[in-house]
């Protein structure tokens, strides 16, 4: 299967696109990249901003980075995940799926344009990327269930294991920040009231 039957088949025949044996690493991270850029040319060309080419450029490098650690980390959590419920697969295999569910991100550029010409409001496209971001995220889950062989309830539970977790222990941290910030604040202006 060639490179742009992938693609094809991705956006219309996901399941199919994602069971193919021959993943390719350098499509997978060329559809990052096409993703990420259009991602950003999108919001530059629905904000209506004027585009620094260096900024614009440093924005994609950074994006860029930002999101192959990011894919980086949650392909290692969830391998870890998966594992745990008894899934065969490779990382490296799901590094590959994950990437290429970026895919629909694609669509980011042509939709503001579309939109720019029409004159569509801007919130309309607020609904788009929301549409498209659920849309990679049941991508994504379909990914952990067909690289490690899991149910469907299996997959959404590795999926979001790992945002609940951070969720959690962001708040722990938050609320021992208040404790000790009031504590604190206790002991240093009781005196003062003593007065």
């Amino acid at each position: 299967m060639n490179n742009l039957e992938i693609l094809f088949n991705l956006l219309i025949h996901p399941t199919y696109a994602l069971r193919r044996e021959d993943r390719n690493l350098g499509l997978a991270i060329m559809v990052l990249i096409a993703a990420l850029w259009s991602s950003i040319a999108g919001d530059y060309l629905i904000r209506g901003a004027s585009v620094n080419a260096t900024l614009f450029s440093f924005s994609i490098i950074i994006s860029i980075v930002a999101t192959l650690f990011s894919i980086v980390m949650g392909v290692s959590l969830w391998h870890f995940i998966s594992e745990g419920f008894k899934g065969k697969g490779k990382a490296s295999e799901l590094f590959v799926c994950i990437c290429l569910c970026f895919l629909p991100y694609v669509f980011f550029s042509p939709m503001a344009l579309i939109m720019k010409f029409l004159s569509i409001n801007a919130a309309f496209f607020g609904l788009f990327r929301m549409l498209m971001i659920i849309w990679v995220v049941v991508l994504q889950i379909s990914s952990i269930r067909i690289v490690y062989e899991l149910s469907g309830s299996q997959a959404v539970l590795t999926y979001f294991i790992p945002f609940t977790a951070i969720f959690f222990i962001f708040f722990l941290g938050l609320m021992l920040s208040v404790i000790f910030i009031a504590t604190t604040v206790s002991e240093v202006f009781m005196p003062l009231l003593e007065l």
